[in-house]
C-alpha cells in the first residue's frame, strides 16, 4: 500500500469526491482528493483507492456520490442554460 496523502503546512483539503468507474470486465471506486495550495493557489488531485479507503468513507462513499452526482448535474444545468 502506498503511503497515506501528505499535506504541506501550506496546504489543504478543498473537495474529496467519490467515483464509481467501470469498463469491460472491470469496475473501480476510487476517491479523488483535490488539494490547494494557500500560498499560490495551485491544485493538485491524489486517488484514494479502495484499499486505501477507510471504514467511514466506505459507509460515506454512496452518500456523498450520490450529492456529488445531483451537485454535478444542478452545475451543468446552470451552464447550459447561461449559453
Amino acid at each position: 500500500m502506498k503511503e497515506p496523502i501528505q499535506l504541506n503546512s501550506n496546504e489543504r483539503i478543498i473537495a474529496v469526491i467519490p467515483e464509481r468507474c467501470s469498463g469491460s470486465g472491470w469496475s473501480n471506486t476510487p476517491i479523488w482528493v483535490y488539494i490547494e495550495n494557500k500560498v499560490n493557489g495551485t491544485l493538485r488531485t491524489e486517488c484514494l483507492q479502495p484499499a486505501e479507503q477507510t471504514i467511514t468513507q466506505k459507509i460515506l462513499f454512496d452518500v456523498c456520490l450520490h450529492a456529488h452526482e445531483a451537485m454535478l448535474y444542478a452545475t451543468e444545468k446552470l451552464v447550459r442554460r447561461e449559453k
